[in-house]
């Protein structure tokens, strides 16, 4: 059985401020695919659900007959975002719990067409950042660097 991953992470400077995004992908234990951008002015919340997005994007098309994935990230933010708020905020109109509009809610929209999806199994798990991981410090990596190239 093929294992495929893909570990996701956001940095920003000043927050608002120079930031980027990287992704890369894992399959059967071997980095198969990397990618990374940087944004002029951004959050460090856009850029992580950006890498999530993007990397999820780039499965898609390019492993049509995958069906299970597994996405890691660092963002508590991200990962309660996917597995616990986001289908309440659709039902409530992306209002918050305090009725407020939800921010980050086009990228949001985005993860709900992904999650939606009948064929495919996804899963966005928590990993404990700058804890040793080999792929979540190379994605770390990727991002401040895209981050850097625009300071």
């Amino acid at each position: 059985m093929t294992k495929i991953e893909i570990y996701t992470d956001g940095a920003c400077s000043f927050n608002p401020g120079p930031g980027g995004w990287s992704f890369c992908i894992v399959k059967n234990n071997n980095v198969i695919h990397t990618a990374a951008e940087g944004l002029n002015y951004t959050t460090n919340n856009i850029c992580e659900l950006l890498a999530i997005c993007n990397g999820l994007n780039y499965f898609i098309h390019n492993y049509p007959n995958e069906n299970d994935i597994v996405v890691y990230s660092d963002s508590a933010y991200c990962v309660n975002g996917y597995n616990e708020w986001m289908d309440n905020w659709k039902r409530n109109g992306f209002l918050t719990a305090k009725k407020e509009p939800v921010k980050n809610r086009e990228h949001w929209e985005e993860l709900l067409k992904y999650k939606a999806m009948k064929n495919k199994n996804i899963k966005i798990l928590k990993i404990k950042g700058h804890s040793g991981n080999t792929y979540n410090s190379l994605v770390d990596r990727l991002a401040v660097d895209a981050s850097k190239l625009l300071t």
